[in-house]
């Protein structure tokens, strides 16, 4: 006896379509997962959605294995994130960077806020290499390298010192705060299961 195979009713074809659109879309495009909450993915969104330029100051702070911390509050302390600054030294933009500071690392323009910051975070990593002790590269980032090197260590200048005390508090709260952020988020995800 010969099977014979008879063709689907149109109706049924459509009705009975195991693989849909929306199923094929899933397959071939399936979400992203997820990324695993942890401090570091706080601080990141902190930084994102916080504080001015963020996401710059949190790039190029990574980038330069520096603290996204310090690297803010060095910002707030220069210029207030004011990009457009220019000191009576003729200091320019969020890390106010002298012209001459900024064409030795390659920047065409100090007012744009993503050349800036990548020039003060390169910059500044290159202090903490060569001084090898946080305070006195913080303190040669506003004092000048020859201060450092004329008074043995931080300079006794006012303005330095004031600055070594303001980049430090503001830093401290910038951890603070994300640390406030990470334990109530992480309670959020406790409570709900996300």
């Amino acid at each position: 006896m010969d099977v014979v195979t008879l063709p689907m009713p149109k109706f049924v074809k459509d009705r009975f379509r195991v693989i849909t659109p929306q199923v094929r879309e899933r397959f071939l495009n399936p979400p992203a997962a997820r990324p695993v909450f942890s401090l570091e993915l706080t601080r990141e969104q902190f930084f994102r959605t916080q504080v001015p330029y963020g996401s710059i100051i949190y790039r190029e702070a990574v980038k330069n294995d520096l603290s996204p911390e310090l690297l803010a509050a060095m910002v707030e302390a220069e210029s207030d994130f004011r990009p457009r600054l220019i000191s009576e030294k003729d200091a320019r933009g969020l890390m106010q960077i002298i012209p001459s500071t900024g064409s030795d690392l390659g920047v065409d323009n100090l007012f744009d806020p993503q050349q800036n910051v990548a020039a003060g975070a390169k910059y500044m990593r290159y202090l903490l290499d060569r001084f090898n002790d946080p305070r006195i590269a913080i303190a040669a980032y506003n004092a000048g390298e020859g201060n450092i090197e004329k008074f043995g260590g931080v300079p006794p200048f006012p303005e330095t010192l004031n600055y070594l005390r303001r980049v430090n508090i503001r830093r401290n709260e910038y951890r603070a705060q994300i640390r406030e952020h990470y334990l109530v988020a992480s309670r959020v995800q406790t409570m709900y299961g996300h």
